[in-house]
This record gives structure tokens, sequence and C-alpha cells, in this order.
């Protein structure tokens, strides 16, 4: 009798576990560059390493290439720009076509929240 309980709280628990990771998680470069048009628009988090920072002086607005593994991708930012190599979780909206100081980037990630 005892171990059906234990059998239904250990389905329980990784149940619970299975949501709280997927909830988490983070979407992947690749799969909004390879989906452009599904993700536009769209408000996403991405996980990775700062490996690029331009800023431009006397505005507060820069941009920083993020790379989670499967592919890199510029983040449009108005806050303070992280240095390279930090390891840093955005959330921000998937747009297309944005000019900054005479550079046009492609898809990029208009941030919204870092930690």
């Amino acid at each position: 009798m005892g171990f059906g309980n234990t059998q239904g709280r250990l389905l329980s628990w990784i149940t619970l576990i299975l949501i709280l990771v997927n909830s988490c998680s983070s979407t992947k470069i690749l799969n909004i560059k390879n989906n452009v048009d599904e993700f536009k628009n769209q408000k996403v988090t991405l996980h990775g390493e700062v490996i690029e920072t331009l800023s431009i002086p006397f505005v507060r607005t820069g941009v920083y290439q993020l790379d989670d593994g499967s592919d890199r991708i510029w983040v449009l930012s108005a806050k303070n720009i992280p240095e390279r190599g930090n390891q840093v979780m955005v959330t921000g909206t998937v747009t297309v076509g944005v000019e900054l100081g005479g550079k046009r980037f492609g898809v990029i990630i208009k941030e919204t929240d870092k930690e």
C-alpha cells in the first residue's frame, strides 16, 4: 500500500519539476532566426554570453551581441550595457530592421528586462 502512495508522490514531483523547467526555459536564438515571422513582435526570454558590445557616445541606447550556443543575436538596450563575457538572461521583443548609429541590424531583440 505504501509503495503506490510513494509512486504517486514521485510522479507528482516529476510533473511539477517538468512544468517549472519548461516555464523558466529560454528561447533558442537559432529558433528565432529560423522562424522570424512566427516570433516577430513577440516577447521572448534569452540566456547567453555577451560577446560584443556597441554604444553610442552621449546616448543611453546601445546594443550587445548575445550567444546562447545555438546562434548569436543583437540586443537593443536603453539600460546599462553588460560587459563582454557576462552571462545574462534578457527578456525583450523580437524586432526586424532596426538602424542604430548608421548600422543596420536584421533581427534584433528590444530589451524590456535583464537579469
